[in-house]
């Protein structure tokens, strides 16, 4: 009995988790970064001037991964950005972008 109450309520906090990334919504294990999307690579994607990185100990780039957000659209601009961590990229971190926004047209 206990195991199909533990069960069920992992299920719907799996639901509840789908539902909330695909809404566009936070869920606990996001992150937001403010910085600058910087072209890698052909169709490759870092955030760099990360603000407040140093700081936080976080690393300097962060290797953007979207299949939904498409990041060439915000090269070269300031930008909110939110995420999930995902495998790394080489000795890069790298995030799983579900959310962008522009902050400003230029990095400067």
């Amino acid at each position: 009995m206990h195991n199909t109450k533990l069960l069920g309520l992992t299920i719907a906090f799996s639901a509840a988790a789908t539902l909330a990334f695909a809404a566009g919504k936070p869920t606990p294990a996001d992150k937001t970064y403010v910085g600058c999307v910087e072209k890698s690579g052909d169709r490759s994607y870092d955030l760099t001037h990360i603000l407040g990185a140093q700081a936080a100990g976080t690393a300097s780039e962060i290797h953007l991964e979207s299949p939904r957000v498409d990041l060439s659209k915000y090269v070269g601009q300031k930008v909110s950005i939110r995420g999930i961590d995902a495998a790394a990229s080489g000795s890069k971190t790298a995030l799983t972008v579900s959310m962008i926004t522009k902050l400003a047209k230029s990095c400067s």
